[in-house]
């Protein structure tokens, strides 16, 4: 080369042979060379990326995370469903043992099947439905108000505090604690004492206005110390009694139907299906509860224009309700 001339460049062209991706099985599920894709022993197929199955032949979908042992489908994140083959919803949490539905941010379900709405917190074990916050409604299906508490059993509505308010819808105040139906206020412990400021009994269950006692089961006798029956359902003011489903009878010992449902106020009747007839004794149809003599609770009372009218109180002097009534206080009645 002659000084000062301009070096040359050799290049060189060196040819690369990439190696050929042929899939083979692995008996036993020991690795495969590089580039090669293995299945898993016991037959289960692999798909897309090569993951394996499980061992039991589950399948494995697009992202090839494996399905459980009992064949579940696995969702789009490919996280596994529970044994028994619950569904995953789309953030891929498992579903309940028996196939309870996964809402949309994948909560489970309750194990009897319960739905779960928007933000999928569970429902109730019997199935009482969930509102738009997915706070469990009660056992009975009690509705939930705007803040997700849930109400009462019988349906009780939720003040904004979200505490519970009483079953006949009294409200709750600052402190959160239920008051009485009649708004009774909270005493320093937190537990509702009654309308009147009822004192609270050692139990911490709140007695009734003016000072009424509570009975075995803890349920509110009524005011003036109206008794309260087997089933725990306040009598109604003066001593009503309450009947064998528990529905409170109206003030002044106004009987009440088979549905329970309340006769009006100064022992006006309740028809066959429960609604109450006019004050002051009007009457109902035959299948009202009037018995004997009596056409119904009020006619045929010679001057006295309604039931407890010159009467010192219903109970008073009277062995019974309706029936064999004996002594001064009936003379001059048939």
């Amino acid at each position: 080369m002659a000084v000062g001339a301009a070096p040359r460049v050799i290049t060189r062209i060196i040819p690369t042979f990439a190696p050929t991706s042929v899939p083979q099985t692995v008996a036993t599920g020991s690795p495969a060379a590089a580039g090669r894709t293995t299945t898993i022993a016991i037959g289960g197929t692999t798909i897309a990326n090569g993951t394996g199955s499980t061992a039991t032949g589950g399948t494995t979908l697009a992202n090839g995370i494996a399905s459980t042992a009992n064949g579940g489908l696995t969702a789009a994140n490919g996280l596994a469903s529970t044994a028994n083959g619950g569904l995953t919803a789309a953030n891929g949490l498992a579903s309940t043992a028996n196939g309870g539905l996964t809402a949309a941010n994948g909560t489970l379900s309750t194990a009897n099947g319960g739905t779960t709405i928007a933000n999928g917190t569970l429902s109730t074990a019997t199935g009482g439905t969930t509102l738009a916050n997915g706070i469990a409604s009660t056992a009975n299906g009690g509705l939930t108000a705007a803040n997700g508490l849930a109400s009462t059993a019988n349906g009780g509505l939720t003040a904004a505090n979200g505490t519970l308010s009483t079953a006949n819808g009294g409200t709750t105040i600052a402190n959160g604690t239920l008051s009485t139906a009649t708004g009774g206020t909270t005493l320093a412990n937190g537990i509702a004492s009654t309308a009147n400021g009822g004192l609270t009994a050692a139990n911490g269950l709140a007695s009734t206005a003016n000072g009424g006692l509570t009975a075995a089961n803890g349920t509110l006798s009524t005011a003036n110390g109206g008794t309260t029956i087997a089933n725990g359902t306040l009598s109604t003011a003066t001593g009503g009694t309450t009947l064998a489903n528990g529905l409170a009878s109206t003030a002044n010992g106004g009987l009440t139907a088979a549905n329970g449902l309340a006769s009006t106020a100064n022992g006006g009747l309740t028809a066959a299906n429960g609604l109450a007839s006019t004050a002051n004794g009007g009457t109902t149809t035959a299948s009202d509860l009037s018995t004997g003599a009596f056409a119904d609770q009020g006619t045929g009372f010679t001057g006295s224009t309604d039931q407890g009218t010159g009467f010192a109180d219903q109970g008073t002097g009277f062995a019974d309700q309706g029936a064999d009534f004996t002594g001064s206080d009936m003379s001059g009645f048939g």
